[in-house]
């Protein structure tokens, strides 16, 4: 399994330029929470609701800290999975859960373009079957 670790160098404007794909536990992509800097948080308590190269968001019971992290194995037509580093950027309440945003850290340069693609290809995935997150 490869591991990415590396800060996006997108300031947060540039972030936001790409297009949000809605998530679905359908789809050919697949995700797992490996581990949470919180330690009360269990992998059924996080519903991912869009997705883009730079991040995505989630809602939960939990309630996060701007700043907690998450690792998350991800796949695509269950290829070997990439664990990729993701840190809460935002949050907001929504009736009784809480919404998030969260950006990914992809690693060092090497291991950044591998991660690039990889997120990419996660795109293209959800794009090809999927609607744009409002």
């Amino acid at each position: 399994m490869c591991v990415m670790a590396y800060k996006s160098t997108d300031p947060v404007s540039n972030r936001r330029k790409y297009q949000r794909f809605t998530y679905s536990e359908k789809s050919d992509v697949s995700t797992e929470l490996l581990w949470s800097s919180s330690p009360d948080c269990r992998r059924d308590d996080i519903k991912l609701l869009d997705f883009n190269r730079s991040g995505f968001s989630l809602e939960s019971c939990h309630q996060f800290i701007i700043g907690d992290v998450l690792v998350f194995a991800i796949s695509i037509d269950n290829d070997t999975p990439v664990e990729i580093r993701a840190v809460i950027c935002n949050r907001r309440k929504v009736e009784a859960d809480y919404r998030y945003g969260v950006f990914f850290e992809l690693g060092e340069k090497e291991d950044a373009f591998f991660s690039e693609a990889v997120l990419i290809k996660v795109e293209s995935q959800l794009k090809e079957n999927y609607t744009l997150f409002p």
